[in-house]
């Protein structure tokens, strides 16, 4: 259920985008998230955790949240939502190279074998959307690329920064500092044509569903089976981004999306142990 609230995402995105603009779509996201997941950590007395750690949360908020999300938005305006999510997938690749490069963190050579995979992967995944003019697929794809870099490096800064601090009050205290850092530029940037009922609702879905429950559910899933098997999430995010994309919105499934999905799962698997290679007696 996690990875079909985050598989929807994409969806949701991809429908209430052209109504909303990219920076307006996530900050209604954001504030409807935060609605939600504030309460719950009022609830819990959570709150202390966020003000005593505001620093690392905030950077968090642009890091795993604000910038991301809008860097997403803003590319499922030209993209399809099943490319955008097979590109998402490739954000523990990039996690892995930022902790190797900033913290020091060793990578046994099954992992390097991991990485190259994957990033072999998103090459053959991106390589016909990118050319020397920079055309528009283009740029919404360096712009996918880069909200999975901004997710790698948030990962890393969480490690470094947020370890033991709660995971609902990091993600509440993120969502509410983004929200406050979009409305702003929501207000400047909102369209002049009223958004539709439809992509209201779609945005509802965004906000409520794919982003405040689906991070309760996954912190519960992380509690419940430990961070390692929850990681098996991330491979299932865009295999029901496409089906929900063919399904619902007729996208079209290429060969080279197939292909380059599923390098970068497999190099994914591979740079973050999930999967192993055999070990010689």
């Amino acid at each position: 259920m996690v990875a079909a609230l985050f598989g929807g995402a994409f969806l949701f995105m991809r429908v209430a985008a052209p109504d909303f603009g990219a920076i307006p779509l996530i900050a209604v996201r954001l504030v409807l998230a935060a609605m939600v997941l504030i309460p719950i950590v009022l609830a819990r007395n959570g709150m202390q955790e966020i003000v005593q750690h505001w620093r690392p949360i905030t950077m968090m908020a642009v890091l795993h949240y604000a910038l991301p999300f809008c860097l997403f938005a803003y590319a499922l305006l030209t993209l399809t939502g099943s490319f955008t999510a097979i590109i998402n997938a490739s954000s523990p690749l990039f996690a892995g190279v930022i902790a190797w490069v900033w913290i020091g963190e060793r990578l046994p050579a099954i992992r390097i074998v991991g990485l190259l995979i994957g990033f072999a992967g998103v090459v053959l995944l991106v390589w016909d959307k990118v050319d020397v003019d920079l055309n528009a697929a283009g740029i919404a794809t360096a712009a996918a690329v880069s909200a999975s870099f901004c997710y790698g490096l948030a990962v890393v800064l969480a490690k470094r920064h947020l370890t033991g601090v709660s995971p609902l009050a990091v993600s509440a205290g993120s969502m509410l500092a983004g929200a406050i850092m979009l409305l702003p530029f929501a207000f400047w940037l909102w369209p002049d044509d009223a958004p539709s009922i439809n992509a209201w609702i779609m945005v509802t879905a965004l906000g409520v569903l794919s982003t405040a429950l689906a991070f309760v559910l996954y912190f519960r899933l992380i509690a419940s089976v430990g961070p390692t098997k929850a990681i098996t999430v991330t491979f299932l995010i865009p295999v029901f981004a496409v089906v929900f994309g063919a399904l619902l919105l007729d996208e079209p499934i290429t060969f080279s999306m197939l292909a380059g999905g599923l390098v970068i799962l497999l190099g994914t698997a591979l740079s973050t142990g999930l999967l192993s290679l055999p070990s010689r007696d």
